[in-house]
């Protein structure tokens, strides 16, 4: 399988030392040499880039089309709602109990940004992950410029599935956040117990009994009274990030948001 040249960047860039192990006035050489070699590509469609957008390493064209402008978002659950609605829960969370307080989407899950989602979960486009981590920071920090959260958590995913998958983009985009926002990462704070069946083979009610009472709570951390930015790549019927969201409440977190790359609107 031929790899994108963002991959091969990526690779190639970890086999680098560090600035701090070479000497000083030769700190840059590696990485400037690389950079020669191996121009930047944009995460999504791999053309070089010339200036990128910012710290995602996304070419312009591409950032326009997976994150168009949001508007008119209901404030509880993060899908698109009609300009009169309060914004504060609409008909399609008004009756469901969920766990967590808002979302926070970055893009819908739909057209480039559902296809970059997809991606995302493969191990070689880690890069793309980090792309998209990097967007969304950019999003959330306009929005904590005076009041960030405590933590930042990553929904869990069961070591199986992690093992076979080879990555899990949550975390990729979880520790993305953290380094970008300066807020501490709780690793593995979240974790499942048993393995689960998988949500997308579900319907919206069978998805939130298929993660009732299955994710548990490290008791490595202490988040009494904290707020919690909880990451995914993508929600749908937002089962998995309400009952992650009930499992922080049980150590006592006080306010959850949940940031995520990708919001579907087909089922609630």
């Amino acid at each position: 399988m031929k790899l994108p040249p963002t991959a091969l960047i990526s690779a190639a860039r970890r086999c680098l030392p560090e600035p701090t192990v070479v000497p000083r006035h030769l700190a840059n050489c590696p990485r400037g040499l690389l950079d020669l070699l191996f121009p930047a590509h944009c995460a999504f469609c791999s053309v070089e880039l010339v200036e990128p957008k910012g710290a995602a390493l996304v070419c312009g064209r591409c950032h326009d089309k997976l994150v168009p402008p949001l508007e008119h978002l209901c404030r509880r659950c993060g899908v698109p709602t009609p300009p009169t609605n309060s914004q504060s829960d609409c008909v399609r969370c008004r009756n469901r109990r969920l766990r967590f307080d808002t979302v926070v989407p970055l893009g819908l899950y739909r057209g480039d940004m559902q296809q970059a989602v997809v991606r995302m979960k493969q191990p070689h486009d880690e890069p793309l992950a980090l792309a998209m981590g990097n967007l969304l920071a950019d999003q959330l920090e306009l929005r904590y410029a005076k009041e960030r959260p405590d933590w930042i958590v990553a929904t869990p995913i069961h070591w199986l599935r992690r093992l076979l998958r080879g990555t899990n983009s949550p975390e990729v985009i979880a520790r993305q956040l953290s380094k970008r926002l300066g807020i501490r990462l709780a690793t593995g704070m979240l974790s499942f117990q048993r393995n689960i069946k998988k949500q997308g083979t579900l319907t919206p009610t069978a998805r939130f009994s298929n993660v009732r009472g299955a994710i548990r709570v490290s008791s490595n951390y202490d988040i009494k009274g904290a707020r919690v930015l909880l990451v995914d790549d993508v929600m749908t019927t937002g089962a998995t990030a309400s009952e992650s969201a009930r499992a922080l409440r049980t150590v006592g977190a006080s306010f959850i948001e949940v940031a995520v790359v990708a919001r579907a609107i087909g089922q609630t």
